[in-house]
C-alpha cells in the first residue's frame, strides 16, 4: 500500500490510521464481513488521491495569489505615480477624492449680514392642536 508521493499525508483520524496500519501488517490476511485489507486500502487510496489533488490545486492557488499581489503592487505605485501628476488638474484630482469617498472640498461662502441657512432641513410650520378652540375660522400658523 502506497501512502502517496505529496509532500503532506492526509489529516487522518488516529483511528483510521491506527486501521490503515494495521491491515497493512498483522491483519492483511483477516477478513470480516465487509472489512478486509483490500477495502481498507482502496479507502485510503481514494483518500489519498483527493489529498493530492487537493495539494495540487492548494500549490495552483498560491501561484495565483503571489501573482495577483504582484500585479495588485504593480498597479498600486502606477495609481499613486498617476495621483501625483493629478494635482496640477484639480478638477480630475476632485474625482479621485470623490472615488476615494472623502468629501468634496467646498469653499466657504462669504458671509453674509443676518442669520445663517438652515442647510437641508425642511421648514415646518407646526399649528397647536388646540388652535381652532380659538374661536377663529382659519388655523393661526406658527411663527
Amino acid at each position: 500500500m502506497s501512502h502517496g508521493t505529496s509532500a503532506t499525508s492526509p489529516a487522518l483520524s488516529t483511528a483510521s490510521r491506527t486501521v490503515v496500519a494495521l491491515f497493512h501488517e498483522e491483519l492483511a490476511d483477516v477478513r470480516f464481513p465487509d472489512v478486509d485489507a483490500p477495502r481498507v486500502s482502496a479507502a485510503y487510496a481514494t483518500v489519498s488521491e483527493a489529498h493530492e489533488r487537493v495539494d495540487a490545486a492548494r500549490r495552483v492557488l498560491e501561484a495565483a495569489l503571489a501573482e495577483e499581489a504582484v500585479a495588485l503592487e504593480a498597479l498600486e505605485r502606477l495609481s499613486q505615480r498617476a495621483l501625483g501628476y493629478l494635482q496640477d488638474r484639480p478638477e480630475l484630482a476632485a474625482r479621485v477624492e470623490e472615488g476615494l469617498g472623502r468629501p468634496k472640498r467646498v469653499e466657504p461662502e462669504v458671509s453674509r449680514r443676518g442669520r445663517p441657512k438652515k442647510s437641508g432641513i425642511a421648514q415646518l410650520d407646526i399649528v397647536p392642536s388646540d388652535a381652532h378652540d380659538v374661536g377663529a375660522d382659519e388655523p393661526i400658523a406658527a411663527e
